[in-house]
């Protein structure tokens, strides 16, 4: 009798894991095995490295990690928070969004297309002392291909 309890609630436990998992996932997953392309028409940078124009990679890995790689050699690695966008739900493009601070640009936010939850990047200590120091910084995006 006690056996059949025991089962009973591991079943009960794993389904409630399955559920959960389910319901908090499909951004993440899509983002993971999705990766987008996009060509940045001016140098950037990403946590603390600075990478030139050009054509990148953008993956999401493990859910809170950005990594764009150009495929040669130049990539760069940052941790992200997730950002909850309810009218992004129907947008047609993937796009990057970066802050700008007179010609600097860094890379702040990727947008998947059909997705309510985008993935800001921390802020480097780079960006952090140019925000203190600038009035407003501008925003521009990138369309992904």
């Amino acid at each position: 009798m006690k056996s059949s309890k025991v089962r009973w609630a591991t079943l009960l436990a794993a389904t409630g894991v399955v559920a959960l998992l389910a319901m908090g996932v499909p951004a993440a997953v899509q983002a993971q095995t999705t990766g987008l392309v996009v060509e940045i028409p001016f140098e950037f940078q990403v946590a603390n490295h600075v990478l030139p124009a050009g054509t990148y990679m953008v993956w999401l890995r493990g859910g809170s990690v950005v990594t764009i790689s150009d495929g040669s050699g130049r990539a760069a690695v940052s941790q992200t928070n997730a950002t909850h966008r309810p009218s992004a739900r129907n947008a047609a493009e993937s796009i990057l969004v970066f802050t700008v601070y007179g010609n600097r640009h860094f890379l702040n936010e990727v947008r998947w297309a059909g997705y309510t939850d985008a993935r800001t990047l921390l802020k480097s200590k780079t960006e952090i002392e140019l925000a203190r120091n600038m009035q407003s910084p501008t925003a521009a995006t990138v369309a992904t291909k």
